[in-house]
């Protein structure tokens, strides 16, 4: 009998909250570090023997609902005030399934600090609550009084010790992997990557839809929205779903060097003349605070995994603390024309290239208060708008950087530090490189792709196009994506050696990728999209639909991308396995899933009233 069962479920409203995916075979240990500023502290001075706390509460929304937690840190810094005043610094970690802190570090060399006990009973992220409150509690002998930094009143807040949690999370599918910086979305959204591991498509669809003017800045991505830039008459910045439908015009008014961020809590940086405005795009699209600059912005905003605002102007680069604070926490002067930003995985070095009257090369900060570790002097070019290079770092922590953003004739190989200049490549069209997931960097050269790994440069193949490359992304398969300054897209998929030209694209300025590997490219008043059509290597991925007549989804293992929503009569047939991603809903359709193997449902997964869901399983 080929059906073994058959299960018909109807609902007026029925909320799966079955937790299967998080085992998912997609899964690949992407290891994701936040760090989590306190949203409250008091920290009154204590007299121990009063047997009195602290204590410090910490948001943890920001965490994605269905990462797992590999480990944690407590960051705070404390004193004696009767015995020593100096701060010294407290750090605590956490196994993997609670947060229960163990006393790992401290720099309290002269024992005079007192030792701190840290309950709780929290659990992440099976608790239903969203803030983690930690008791500090004195257990030394009577007559010490402890302080507790990190009121918003005491200064050592402005010096980086207010408490902090630090996790270190995976999520169950996709995960992010960077161009060589952790926080690349934050940073530098144009440069950001994403796919699923092995994954590897077998052809693109194409859709363009017309913009509103000429687009002359990078896309960003935030969760489901593109926000891009436009002129038609008046600059604004434009807000559009995944599927290109325009959902609000003129979030902020714009100028034609603003170039905004967002980072990973949804605040929307955006710069004019004189200030940053920030904006909340959870809360409304309010505006929520303003950032004064210290001069001109000549280059891209960089955020930190914390929140940090980096800013490069025409008179320094200057560190801002997280919102809502937005104090100035340090500044490094200059008098120069271009400058970028980039931070190591840990948030504590900046390398900033720049170009000034003075100098010009690569520099070495420390991000915690701005002094200078090393700087290399080089020739590096800033002609045009933003056109010098973003240095770029691999997975173990050496720095590359060009002498120009497009077209580059050198690349610059460091050691974590600039400790030592490891080589100097040479060529024509040299591109900015990405790191991908493994060792080392991939780049373009003379028209061929490049990998450098060890000290050797080894030609990996066939470009196809020998240009000026505006933007160099990879995915967790290990695809390679190219837009040209000739507007085209070369993919080379993993394992072969010559790139193919995807037909009837019009690229731009930027090329960026989502959750699901849908590449977006704008330019000339059009909005591109491109799509995976079908994946090879087993997997078959099922999003958001371009071509609404394709009702049947059929691979060996099927695939949902997050947020699907299905609105029409769907069939999903699998011959080994039907994985439903996370908060996939059913609205107004019938969906018959039949699979030979496993059906998993993810978190949220939501049948509407008027719709049915039929589950079958077959040999």
């Amino acid at each position: 009998m080929k059906t073994i069962s058959h299960y018909i479920l109807r609902c007026c409203c029925l909320v799966f909250t079955l937790l299967n995916l998080g085992n998912a075979v997609l899964a690949q240990k992407k290891i994701i570090r936040t760090v989590i500023p306190a949203t409250s502290s008091r920290s009154p001075s204590i007299r121990i023997d009063q047997g009195l706390t602290a204590t410090v509460s910490f948001d943890l929304s920001v965490l994605p609902k269905d990462c797992i937690i590999e480990s944690s840190s407590l960051q705070f810094a404390t004193r004696n005030v009767l015995v020593n005043t100096a701060v010294v610094l407290e750090v605590y970690k956490s196994d993997a399934e609670r947060i229960t802190f163990q006393s790992v570090k401290t720099s309290d060399t002269a024992k005079t600090l007192i030792a701190i006990d840290i309950k709780n009973k929290m659990y992440w992220p099976k608790s239903n609550s969203s803030t983690y409150a930690v008791t500090l509690k004195t257990t030394k002998n009577a007559g010490d009084l402890l302080e507790l930094y990190g009121s918003p009143d005491d200064a050592v807040f402005e010096q980086g010790f207010a408490p902090k949690l630090i996790i270190n999370y995976t999520e169950a599918i996709v995960n992010k992997v960077d161009w060589g910086i952790s926080n690349a979305n934050a940073q530098h959204s144009s440069q950001s990557f994403m796919g699923i591991k092995g994954a590897i498509p077998s052809g693109y669809t194409v859709k363009s839809v017309e913009a509103d003017g000429e687009i002359k800045l990078n896309l960003l991505l935030f969760k489901d929205n593109i926000y891009l830039y436009s002129n038609s008459g008046i600059a604004k910045v434009n807000v559009r779903d995944l599927k290109m439908t325009k959902i609000k015009t003129g979030l902020v008014a714009a100028t034609e060097t603003s170039i905004p961020a967002i980072d990973n809590l949804g605040r929307f940086y955006y710069p004019n003349t004189e200030n940053v405005s920030v904006i909340e795009l959870g809360n409304n699209n309010n505006y929520s605070d303003k950032i004064k600059q210290n001069g001109k912005l000549v280059n891209a905003i960089t955020l930190g995994a914390d929140g940090s605002v980096y800013l490069p102007t025409i008179n320094s680069i200057s560190a801002y603390m997280p919102f809502p604070r937005n104090r100035l926490i340090w500044s490094y002067p200059f008098s120069g024309k271009k400058s970028t930003i980039t931070l190591n995985e840990e948030g504590t070095i900046a390398y900033v290239a720049v170009s000034s009257n003075n100098a010009t090369g690569i520099l070495a900060l420390d991000a915690t208060n701005g002094r200078l570790i090393s700087f290399k002097s080089l020739a590096l070019k800033a002609e045009g708008s933003a056109n010098l290079a973003i240095p770029v770092l691999d997975k173990q922590g050496d720095v590359y950087i060009a002498d120009k953003l497009r077209g580059a004739d050198s690349l610059y190989v460091f050691k974590s530090n600039l400790s030592k200049l490891d080589k100097t490549i040479t060529g024509a069209n040299i591109s900015i490189p990405t790191a991908g997931i493994e060792k080392g960097v991939l780049f373009i050269k003379n028209g061929f792709l490049m990998k450098y790994i060890d000290g050797n440069e080894v030609k990996f193949a066939n470009m196809g196009y020998n240009g000026e490359v505006v933007s160099l992304i990879s995915d967790q398969a290990n695809n390679i994506f190219c837009l040209g300054a000739d507007k085209k897209l070369y993919l080379l998929f993993n394992k072969e050696s010559q790139f193919k030209k995807v037909e009837n694209v019009n690229g731009g300025m930027a090329l960026i990728m989502g959750v699901d590997g849908t590449l977006y490219t704008a330019s000339n008043n059009n909005l591109t999209a491109i799509k995976p059509s079908a994946y090879t290597d087993d997997y078959t991925l099922v999003q958001a639909d371009f071509n609404d007549d394709d009702l049947t989804f059929r691979g060996k293992k099927v695939i949902t991308s997050k947020g699907f929503v299905i609105s029409r009569n769907r069939v999903i047939t699998a011959k080994e396995e039907v994985i439903l991603g996370t908060d996939v809903q059913v609205s107004n359709a019938t969906l018959m899933i039949k699979s030979a193997g496993k059906i998993s449902f993810g978190k949220g997964f939501l049948i509407k009233k008027g719709s049915e869901v039929v589950v079958r399983t077959e040999n």
